[in-house]
């Protein structure tokens, strides 16, 4: 996320270490997915860059859940204490139902409904159209660090069990920004790492790992336009 040079000299030192923080190269080499156990999800590979560079398991032994050496090396460059986490696609999920629905009750729609007056919804709002409802405004969630700082020990024990919470919302959310049929047994889902802050679910149609390299640079082109979007 850009700092204006004002909120730069105005920003706390943490404050600002999290706004400026990258991934480092330890939380980089995770290659993880959201369908099957966690033993066997997450990937750590040898060259991030490298689509086709060998992995390991994250976790070494099933039975006490040892983690591999990087869960104790930093998330983060400049190391920091505690971050806020979004899916990008749950991040932008409300906007996008809204605007493909928008100006569908009573033209396009026979069951749009629009809200009454609340306080929680103060003028007229389209609640439920062509047999789906308004999505929630989703939260990230927030990672503490359990040392000195931020790990990505402390990263994927949080922000993995968040994910796979949120995994049917996850799957309408890509529904509903890419109108892409999905369903949740159907299809493999990956995660791409563009900043600490930011992450994103995406739809994995083949094993074959350069393909899903492909999809995830295909994203990777456009996520400057998404995060200026949800910023």
């Amino acid at each position: 996320m850009a700092l204006s040079p004002a909120s730069a000299f105005l920003a706390p030192p943490e404050e600002l270490a999290v706004l400026t923080a990258t991934p480092s190269k330890a939380l980089l080499r995770l290659m993880w997915g959201l369908q099957g156990t966690r033993m066997r999800a997450i990937q750590v590979a040898d060259d991030p860059a490298d689509p086709l560079s060998p992995c390991v398991p994250y976790y070494n032994d099933p039975w006490s859940a040892r983690c591999h050496p990087i869960s104790y090396e930093p998330a983060t460059v400049p190391a920091i204490t505690t971050i806020t986490v979004h899916e990008m696609t749950l991040k932008r999920w409300k906007q996008s139902w809204l605007e493909f629905h928008d100006n569908h009750d009573g033209v396009m729609a026979s069951d749009a409904q629009m809200s009454q007056l609340t306080t929680e919804f103060p003028y007229n709002h389209l609640i439920q159209c062509c047999g789906t409802d308004r999505p929630p405004a989703v939260q990230g969630i927030t990672v503490h660090a359990s040392g000195r700082y931020l790990s990505v020990g402390d990263y994927v024990n949080t922000v993995y069990p968040w994910l796979m919470s949120m995994r049917p919302q996850i799957l309408a959310a890509i529904y509903e920004t890419q109108r892409y049929p999905v369903s949740s047994g159907s299809m493999s889902l990956q995660i791409d790492q563009f900043s600490p802050a930011f992450l994103m679910v995406y739809l994995s149609l083949s094993d074959d790992p350069t393909e899903s390299y492909e999809v995830r640079s295909s994203i990777s082109r456009s996520v400057g336009i998404l995060l200026t979007n949800i910023a």
